[in-house]
C-alpha cells in the first residue's frame, strides 16, 4: 500500500525554484500535425502552475478551438499576426509579409520584457521556411529573450542556428494524413 507521505514530491524532485531558473527554448517542429496542440498543452500545464504566458501567433487570423478555449478561460493573452487565408496560392501575400513583420517587432518586446514565464511563437518556423523571414530574423528573437522566459517555437522548418540554440527539439512527422485524400480542414480537429 502506498501512504500519503510517499507522494508528496520533494522540492529537489521538481528541480530548482522558478526565480532561479533559466528559461529553455523548445520548438516544436516537422510536417506532421500537432505542434500548436503540442504549445497550447505546454501552456495549459504552466497556467496551471501559476506562470504566467502568452501566445504570438504568425500567419494565423482565425480563430481555432485552442485560441477559443484559452480566451475564454482567460489563461493567457493571445495576439495574432495573420489574414484568415493562411496558406494561399499566391501566399506570400503583401500583407502577410507586413503583419510577420509586425509580429516580429513585438515579439522582441515581449520576449525581452521579462514579464512572462512562457512565450510560444506559433508558426514562426513556418514564416522561416516560407522564406517570409529570414534566419537572422529568429535569431534576433532568440537573443531578444530574457532570461527566465521559456521560449517556444512552432512551425515546418528551423535553421540549424536555432536548432543548437534549442534544449528540446521535438519533430512531429506526417505518416499518414487524411488531408491528401482530399479531406478539408474540420472544425474542432484542425481549428
Amino acid at each position: 500500500m502506498i501512504s500519503s507521505s510517499s507522494l508528496k514530491i520533494s522540492k529537489a524532485a521538481i528541480g530548482e525554484s522558478r526565480e532561479n531558473m533559466n528559461g529553455l527554448i523548445q520548438i516544436y517542429t516537422g510536417d506532421g500535425k500537432g505542434k500548436t496542440s503540442a504549445a497550447f498543452g505546454l501552456i495549459m500545464r504552466a497556467v496551471g502552475r501559476g506562470l504566467r504566458c502568452v501566445v504570438i501567433q504568425f500567419l494565423k487570423g482565425t480563430t481555432s478551438g485552442e485560441v477559443t478555449i484559452a480566451r475564454n478561460l482567460g489563461i493567457c493573452n493571445i495576439f495574432q499576426f495573420g489574414t484568415k487565408d493562411f496558406l494561399t496560392p499566391e501566399y506570400p501575400q503583401e500583407r502577410i509579409i507586413k503583419r510577420t513583420r509586425e509580429g516580429l517587432e513585438f515579439a522582441k518586446k515581449v520576449l525581452s520584457s521579462g514579464d512572462f514565464e512562457l512565450v510560444v511563437l506559433d508558426e514562426i518556423l513556418t514564416a522561416y521556411a516560407l522564406g517570409i523571414i529570414g534566419e537572422e530574423d529568429l535569431i534576433s528573437i532568440v537573443d531578444a529573450k530574457a532570461k527566465r522566459t521559456e521560449l517556444v517555437m512552432t512551425g515546418l522548418k528551423a535553421p540549424e542556428s536555432i536548432i543548437e540554440r534549442a534544449q528540446l527539439i521535438t519533430e512531429m512527422k506526417k505518416i499518414k494524413h487524411y488531408f491528401d485524400k482530399g479531406i478539408k480542414a474540420r472544425k474542432g480537429f484542425e481549428f
